[in-house]
């Protein structure tokens, strides 16, 4: 009888598995693709920049705000694919690939300040998460029914009063946005 519960346990333990995996090649196959950045239904980040920095001090509102626009500007092309191990995200020819699974990889920004990022893949949903000394940026990406690309970004950091968050919207540059 014990062994009986233990093997029907593992087959329920397998059966979960090949499901969350089934999911998750799903979803990376919903995000696969190229998409270019249509403006008129993204949120405009410089107004979540200047509501994200409202009540700073005037250093952060006048200069820190030219360093966020700068480091914020959106991608106007993304691409997304995936391998067996990883996800290979690239914004306006610069990739960046890093493992599935949140693992962490240190890199350096356009900045050349160093960052640490993890990506997980959960559904439907990548989340690509930068940490660096002085802010942690979360991106969030899926994909509607309409085949466009959402990335919501939320955007903390020490010195600012509340979180940068905004959104953009890509449509797929490879025909299969309905």
């Amino acid at each position: 009888m014990f062994q009986k519960g233990r093997v029907g346990l593992g087959i329920l333990s397998l059966v979960t598995l090949s499901a969350v995996q089934t999911q998750a090649q799903s979803g990376a196959l919903r995000l696969t693709g190229t998409y270019q950045l249509v403006p008129e239904e993204s949120e405009d980040f410089r107004a979540a920049i200047r509501a994200g920095t409202e009540g700073a001090s005037f250093f952060v509102r006048n200069i820190g705000r030219g360093v966020l626009e700068r480091a914020l500007e959106p991608a106007q092309r993304v691409s997304i694919s995936f391998d067996t191990t990883g996800v290979s995200i690239v914004e306006n020819g610069t990739s960046l690939d890093t493992p599935l699974g949140g693992a962490a990889t240190e890199t350096r920004n356009a900045r050349g300040e160093r960052e640490v990022v993890s990506t997980t893949l959960a559904g439907d949903t990548l989340r690509r998460t930068f940490r660096a000394s002085k802010a942690t940026r979360l991106l969030q990406y899926t994909v509607a029914e309409n085949g466009k690309l959402r990335v919501d970004v939320d955007v903390t950091g020490k010195v600012l009063p509340r979180s940068v968050r905004y959104y953009l919207v890509y449509r797929r540059l490879d025909g299969t946005e309905k």
